[in-house]
């Protein structure tokens, strides 16, 4: 048939004792039927508008990325797959000898990983990697293909009689100098089996150019949410009446891949996305955004537009993917911690307009027609002593109709003015930060400094001695958006 068949054979690493079977790697003399997909590679052209984050992030975004009026340039590489047949005689497994087989079980562990590599020279080249697995594994492969635009390779996963398991075909996808995604899949054995993981050539192939392979498997998986390494599985987030999205989850091994969808709406709730993610787990993990840029859900082509930690994005209105991979090398994967990792990510409102309406404190009394400065709250100083400040955030649309603003950060200032009168400046403020719910309604807290009592006020019983305070609320995003109120800070007060 003219075409290249590669087995490729190597020994997978064990790191940990355990008193299980031995994962053997061996040849057998089977046939692959395979079906074509029409897949292209795009070359896209593109104007874009610059990004803007904030300057608290930790995110690197690619501008170009993003935001974009694509002019996409679409390429059949992909050559009609016939049918593969191998022949392979006399199957030959990789641990041979007793010696062999008692060194691999002190360093067997419920984690086996290998890395592999080759190179596919034209269209319908494949190579293939047999594995011996047992029932409950979850074994997972990525394969890296090489960065040449016209080089279109796909990962499978084969059964032992050559029915197609699972599989990663997304289209290459090479803009603004980035590398195109890399090819994942999982699987869960229903039964003690060998199966093939295959690497295969449906468009243009490269013989100077390697691909890398990667296999880790995964003995009693406890991620009850596998199997989602491709874009295609994954899990929806949804944000119900604007309310934020979290989902905790481990990464199995440092080739696990969990993907997530959400789609951004095009509102001024939806200025930006909050995206974080927090790690508890010795071993690494990353979060990156992608998008498709085929915009359907049968065939995709990534483009990465961003990776970091979290912070908040400005995404124009559409669905993005959210993926969080492993970091750590193969050999230095913790598997006896593998710990977890929470991803979160809410809609934040833009906002235009802010309200005070209630302020609290220790000692909190209204005091109409009292002190000389107007009808405010008063509250009283004690030690470690807090105040808060609530109210609500809005965004104002097209017709001026105000909106609640969710999710978005506000930042509160408290200032004496008795204090800056006597020239102390450096102790006149004091602050703290807070986030609107889904209904836009905020409460900050605030540290009261210890006040001064510079003013005073005798009435018919007491003499009290006060600072007037002004509070005021701020957008973090826009510090022309603000509210200010004021309140009495009481020092103490002495009989008549």
């Amino acid at each position: 048939m003219g075409r290249k068949r590669t087995f490729l054979s190597v020994v997978l690493t064990m790191a940990i004792v355990m008193t299980n079977p031995i994962y053997c790697l061996a040849e057998e003399n089977e046939a692959i039927n395979t079906t074509t997909q029409e897949e292209s590679v795009v070359e896209m052209t593109q104007e874009t508008e610059p990004i803007s984050i904030n300057e608290e992030e930790n995110f690197e975004l690619n501008e170009e990325n993003i935001d974009a009026e694509e002019t996409l340039k679409v390429e059949d590489n992909k050559a009609e797959t016939e049918e593969l047949v191998e022949d392979v005689s006399d199957a030959e497994e990789i641990i041979e000898t007793e010696e062999e087989l008692e060194e691999a079980e002190i360093n067997q562990s419920n984690y086996l990983y290998t890395t592999v590599s080759g190179t596919l020279g034209k269209p319908g080249d494949y190579s293939l990697l047999p594995l011996e697995l047992t029932k409950g594994d979850y074994l997972q492969a990525k394969m890296v293909p090489p960065n040449e635009a016209s080089v279109d390779y796909d990962l499978r996963l084969y059964d032992e009689n050559f029915n197609l398991l699972a599989v990663s075909d997304y289209a290459t996808v090479m803009l603004s100098g980035d590398t195109t995604i890399d090819e994942s899949i999982g699987y869960v054995l229903q039964a003690d089996m060998q199966v093939y993981v295959c690497v295969i050539s449906t468009g243009n192939g490269s013989t100077s150019a390697p691909f890398s392979l990667d296999i880790a498997v995964t003995r009693n998986s406890k991620d009850m949410y596998e199997v989602d390494e491709t874009a295609v599985k994954a899990a929806t987030i949804e944000f119900v009446n604007y309310s934020g999205g979290s989902i905790t989850r481990n990464i199995n091994s440092p080739i696990d891949s969990d993907w997530y969808v959400f789609n951004v709406e095009d509102s001024p709730a939806y200025d930006k996305m909050r995206i974080d993610l927090t790690n508890n787990s010795p071993n690494g993990c990353k979060l990156e955004i992608y998008q498709n840029v085929l915009g359907n859900s049968s065939y995709y082509g990534m483009i990465k537009i961003g990776e970091g930690s979290g912070g908040e994005l400005k995404l124009p209105a559409g669905q993005y993917y959210a993926r969080i991979v492993g970091n750590n090398p193969m050999n230095s994967f913790d598997a006896t911690n593998i710990g977890s990792y929470t991803l979160s990510i809410e809609p934040v409102g833009r906002v235009d307009e802010i309200s005070i309406t209630y302020i609290d404190g220790a000692g909190r009394e209204f005091m109409s027609n009292y002190f000389p400065e107007g009808n405010y709250y008063k509250i009283a100083y004690y030690d470690s002593s807090y105040m808060s400040v609530s109210g609500q955030a809005f965004y104002i649309d097209e017709q001026g109709k105000r909106h609640p603003s969710p999710n978005a950060r506000l930042h509160g200032l408290v200032t004496n003015q008795s204090l800056l009168e006597l020239g102390r400046n450096g102790m006149a403020y004091s602050n703290g930060g807070g986030i609107t719910d889904n209904m836009g309604r905020y409460q900050i807290y605030i540290p009261v400094i210890k006040g001064v009592g510079l003013r005073k006020y005798v009435s018919s019983r007491l003499t009290y001695f006060y600072d007037f305070m002004d509070i005021m609320v701020d957008s973090r995003d826009n510090l022309d958006i603000k509210a200010v109120d004021h309140f009495y800070l009481l020092s103490y007060s002495l009989n008549n």
